[in-house]
């Protein structure tokens, strides 16, 4: 598997101000959403080690599973494909390649190592092939030796406008080797001219995730639970130490809280997915994202 909105009468100014009265309680409760919201974005998105831009799948995704029974696999793929249908994206048929790909083991960092090692690919950090971007070498090595019940690695890369992959890897790299990933395109440039100060002329798109899950540590929480933290942090690069205890949110599964996706995390995913993924920073996104989930969760 390879590489988802002044009267005439005292007494009638009264009775009409009485009318009005909840009004300020909404914006005050908006406001007060909001700057949770942005707390919570702000917190939890995570960048890739060269842009600061948030990335995401643009338009398919195909979850793959390894390490389950086939009913249990199947579940946890349909679960995720169907958190990505909620976000527009379309959902590989059984068979596509892998670009969410669940691992799951009962020994993570051997298998987390003998990944990075092996097959470099599926965790490229910066510098080991042109155009792809991840959190860098250092959080490379935790992903490998941090002991967390589901750890994950996002791969992302620069896009112009149109969706074309810019600066690719070089054919050459992969001679011989038989697996040569299928997603290679012309080198293009994008044009610095349709860039402005608040747009920039290309985007971050993920190019695969590879998500390990600790069977032992994971054994006793409920399969659906799982798949729906597991689409949490395979469709957005969650930062892995974020304290989310104050927040609804499935990311608290493993720390005495959360049995599912919530409207919360519902509203953020929306958010990323709906906000303009060419801003020229990861702040002016979040704020964005912010603003995205206060509507959702007050309308």
């Amino acid at each position: 598997m390879r590489i988802f909105t002044i009267a005439a009468a005292g007494l009638f100014v009264a009775m009409s101000a009485y009318a009005q009265e909840p009004e300020p309680d909404v914006v005050v409760e908006g406001y007060r959403i909001e700057e949770a919201a942005r707390a919570f974005a702000r917190s939890v998105s995570a960048t890739t080690n060269r842009e600061d831009q948030l990335a995401r799948f643009d338009d398919r995704v195909c979850p793959g599973v390894i390490g389950l029974n086939r009913r249990q696999g199947e579940f946890l793929a349909d679960r995720i494909g169907r958190r990505a249908l909620e976000l527009n994206l379309d959902v590989g048929a059984p068979g596509c390649d892998a670009n969410v790909l669940i691992l799951v083991t009962q020994n993570p960092s051997n298998l987390a190592r003998a990944i990075a090692e092996e097959q470099r690919y599926l965790v490229a950090h910066t510098g080991v092939q042109e155009n792809i971007d991840t959190r860098g070498a250092d959080a490379l090595e935790r992903f490998i030796t941090e002991d967390r019940p589901v750890r994950w690695w996002h791969v992302a890369q620069t896009v112009s406008r149109d969706g074309q992959v810019l600066r690719n890897v070089p054919a050459q790299m992969w001679a011989g080797s038989s697996q040569s990933p299928h997603f290679h395109a012309e080198v293009v440039h994008a044009n610095p001219l349709t860039a402005s100060q608040t747009h920039a002329s290309t985007r971050q798109e993920f190019r695969n995730v590879v998500i390990i899950v600790d069977a032992t540590r994971v054994a006793a929480v409920r399969l659906d639970a799982l798949a729906d933290y597991v689409a949490m942090v395979a469709f957005a690069q969650i930062a892995p130490d974020v304290d989310t205890h104050e927040f609804d949110t499935v990311l608290n599964l493993f720390n005495g809280g959360g049995t599912g996706i919530t409207d919360w995390d519902r509203a953020y995913l929306a958010g990323l997915y709906s906000v303009d993924p060419h801003s020229t920073s990861a702040r002016q996104q979040t704020g964005r994202i912010a603003i995205e989930m206060r509507d959702t969760l007050t309308n």
